[in-house]
């Protein structure tokens, strides 16, 4: 069972120590564990993956600072519209769908000329469902 289902805080000790005494320990599971145990070094892990060589380690890590919500996270992820991976852009795309936050207006309308059909799919998904609710707060 994963430690983050568990829901012992006394286990956030050591995945914190993790991070800081490992050079290669699972970003994707270890942020997970914090997350769900609510520790803010979660977005550290995720952040780590995603300077990760591999496409589906970046691409994991995107969609989860996407359920963190945070500010920081926020930039990180429009920031990772630019990786070069179709993979990473799709995620990223989809974890600003998550977020709904009208600071990625500008940046999900770039994602409209991308190359990949996906990803410009979703980012007219994100782009709809994000003035929707803008127009729902309006009213």
């Amino acid at each position: 069972m994963p430690l983050g289902k568990i829901g012992d805080k006394s286990v956030i000790p050591d995945l914190e120590r993790s991070i800081d005494e490992m050079e290669n320990f699972p970003y994707f599971q270890v942020g997970q564990a914090l997350y769900k145990l609510e520790s803010e070094r979660a977005e550290e892990c995720f952040i780590l993956g995603l300077k990760n060589d591999k496409y589906y380690n970046r691409s994991v890590s995107v969609f989860e600072l996407g359920k963190l919500k945070t500010e920081s996270s926020l930039m990180l992820i429009i920031t990772a519209l630019k990786d070069e991976h179709e993979n990473v852009r799709r995620a990223a795309v989809l974890a600003l769908m998550k977020i709904e936050s009208e600071r990625s207006i500008v940046a999900l309308t770039e994602m409209l000329e991308d190359e990949d059909f996906e990803v410009r799919m979703y980012a007219r998904e994100a782009l709809n469902k994000i003035c929707k609710k803008n127009l729902r707060e309006i009213e």
